[in-house]
């Protein structure tokens, strides 16, 4: 190997270094145009059993659209449960007394959390 490649890489060491830097270069702008997949690619034949579903999914539930409204609400004290297991124990919310809006530090934190 040493008797073949040394000597080539001696001879054509320049050139071997501009080809590969073309060829990155080449690549390099190529890739730069891929633009990825607006559906994702099917993956499964037609008659498997997720195709079917992400077809129902498609063609029969409606499309979420964006952006998603939420409501938030502020002033709530943390919920408390009898037991975090009990699916029939709903708990029981109730409003916080020590909750005070009008500080500048409150107002604060509210303009970011609706900025995300």
């Amino acid at each position: 190997f040493e008797g073949v490649f040394t000597p080539f890489m001696v001879r054509h060491g320049a050139k071997v270094l501009v080809l590969t830097c073309i060829w990155f270069g080449v690549c390099l702008i190529y890739s730069l145009e891929l633009k990825p997949s607006v559906e994702a690619p099917d993956l499964f034949p037609s008659w498997h059993n997720v195709a079917k579903v992400r077809r129902i999914r498609r063609d029969v539930l409606p499309q979420p659209t964006y952006p998603v409204m939420i409501q938030m609400i502020w002033g709530v004290e943390k919920d408390v449960q009898e037991s975090a297991w009990d699916p029939k124990s709903k708990g029981t919310l109730s409003f916080d007394s020590s909750f005070d809006m009008s500080s500048p530090k409150a107002q604060q934190f509210m303009l970011d959390t609706c900025d995300l």
